[in-house]
């Protein structure tokens, strides 16, 4: 099963790969927890240095998580389910940018 993720631009030169498509494979339908793993997401999302970045992920049309994603140099997600973990059988999974603030660490 294969499954797309797109995400929103966060920046001017971020624009010309908008929507910034991935494409997983997984043996059989995942369950959320196994579609958005720490690995996953801080490969997937950018780093934009010395802040962090909101993020709320739409699967089929209905809110799945959020995430607060620090930048580089340290980067970390924390992923915040909206639901409780189930498989899903979707085939696109949107990353929709929500505001980013400077980090005061």
């Amino acid at each position: 099963m294969k499954v797309v993720f797109e995400r929103d631009s966060v920046c001017a030169g971020d624009d010309v790969l908008a929507p910034n498509p991935i494409e997983l494979s997984f043996d059989q339908p995942p369950f959320l927890s196994e579609l958005l793993n720490q690995s996953v997401v801080k490969k997937y999302l950018p780093s934009i240095s010395g802040t962090k970045t909101y993020w709320t992920v739409m699967c089929d049309g209905e809110k799945a998580a959020q995430i607060e994603h620090n930048g580089f140099p340290n980067s970390q997600a924390k992923i915040t389910y909206l639901h409780q973990d189930r498989v899903l059988r979707i085939a696109k999974a949107f990353f929709r940018y929500e505001k980013q603030e400077p980090r005061l660490d």
